[in-house]
């Protein structure tokens, strides 16, 4: 059953489309009923995240997809052809394959996007949207990014601020999950570290704010404690790392805060970002021992270089890819036709049983073994040749020598 795929993304819509077309997991459900309700459509799995929208379906109508796109949410056909894309065959597979490595996303080689796929491909599997052909693909494309991952580093250099930042954190304490993390700010770089965070198995946070009102929310989301700026200093001497990006046109965090934090007798070492311009922290914490500052500046050129060599890696994966495409596809066709060898084989089984059974009774009953073998010979030559020769005949009579070639090939006769 042919592959095709149908979907919107980061490069081809704006984030009100996108967010007209974001579903829920549970939601999901609805959506894979009517695709495959559709009796165009074999199988179905649809991908939902912020910056993607695609389902993958298996039909041999490719007009399919986008018909019940257009049927299901009112698109017309203006807006099918400015902001989706369709692709079949291999290039959807291939498609697949970059999605799932993160070569397709929006922050190069981002790892989560692999579990929200496989999350996608379990959820059409408890549905019973899930067939033979996708059984085969998507644990194939799954064991292509583990390649990918494995022996590229596409995913291992930090190219976020954020990323930069949690990434240089673990460099200092190689363990996160077991230490207390202070950050400062309450906007989207904030939030996007909390989620790193949250990736290290970190659990234990404070979170710092001009009004506690605005951490409250996350807070909920990410756990920890909520505390107002003047509360920092009696929070410092307890926290390992300290992330701050607020819009203050003034220090927030003093070097002398830092350094009373730091006498504790066996006090391990303070990691401090800054991610704020003005700095939030006060520069001279970068002269004190044990305390390690970095500022945006910092970052910026590890997350420049951390991009530079992701996109090296991407070339590679691209070839990894290429490379899975065509294999992918040749064991579709071996499998395709592994039924026909099948079928050939215990055909001529049975053939050779029934001949080897009547050898067996003309020996029991007293006949001559050499006549009982030499005809066992002749008979099943005889039947595994005359089929083949009454169509050879046949294709010669009528001028078709591409067969005569083929059965060349096929019964390997060199002339």
């Amino acid at each position: 059953m042919p592959i095709i795929l149908c979907g919107v993304n980061h490069k081809s819509a704006n984030l009100a489309l996108r967010e007209t077309l974001a579903i829920s997991g549970d939601s999901a459900s609805g959506i894979l009923e009517s695709l495959v309700g559709s009796r165009a459509v074999n199988e179905a799995l649809l991908l939902s995240t912020c910056n993607r929208w695609e389902i993958y379906c298996g039909s041999h109508d490719e007009t399919a997809p986008l018909e019940w796109l257009s049927d299901h949410y009112g698109f017309s056909q203006e807006m099918l052809d400015s902001h989706t894309y369709v692709y079949k065959g291999k290039q959807a597979v291939a498609h697949l394959m970059r999605v799932a490595s993160g070569i397709d996303s929006m922050m190069l080689g981002e790892p989560q996007i692999f579990g929200q796929l496989k999350d996608a491909f379990d959820r059409a599997s408890q549905q019973g949207t899930i067939g033979l052909d996708f059984n085969h693909l998507f644990p194939y494309v799954f064991k292509v990014t583990k390649k990918i991952r494995s022996q590229t580093a596409i995913g291992q250099q930090p190219i976020s601020i954020a990323y930069a930042a949690v990434s240089l954190a673990k460099c200092v304490f190689s363990d996160l999950s077991c230490l207390k993390v202070l950050v400062i700010g309450a906007g989207d770089t904030v939030e996007l570290a909390l989620q790193y965070f949250k990736e290290h198995q970190v659990d234990d946070f404070v979170m710092a704010n001009r009004t506690l009102e605005r951490v409250q929310g996350l807070t909920e989301k990410y756990g920890g404690q909520g505390i107002s700026l003047a509360q920092i200093p009696e929070f410092l001497g307890d926290v390992d790392i300290v992330l701050s990006a607020t819009g203050s046109s003034e220090n927030i965090v003093s070097a002398q805060w830092v350094e009373q934090a730091l006498k504790g007798v066996h006090r391990r070492p303070m990691f401090l970002v800054d991610l704020a311009v003005p700095r939030d922290i006060d520069p001279k914490v970068a002269e004190l021992d044990g305390a390690y500052l970095y500022n945006i500046d910092d970052l910026r050129t590890v997350s420049e270089n951390g991009l530079a060599r992701r996109r090296e890696a991407a070339l590679q994966a691209e070839k990894i890819i290429d490379s899975e495409v065509e294999n992918y596809f040749a064991k579709l066709q071996e499998r395709q036709y592994s039924g026909t060898v099948r079928a050939y084989r215990n055909k001529v089984e049975q053939l050779r049983d029934r001949e080897l059974a009547k050898a067996i009774q003309g020996l029991n009953t007293g006949g001559d073994p050499e006549t009982i073998i030499l005809s066992l010979a002749r008979s099943l030559t005889n039947k595994l040749m005359h089929h083949p020769s009454v169509q050879m005949r046949q294709a010669g009579n009528h001028g078709k020598h591409d067969f005569i070639e083929v059965a060349r090939r096929l019964l390997d006769i060199n002339e």
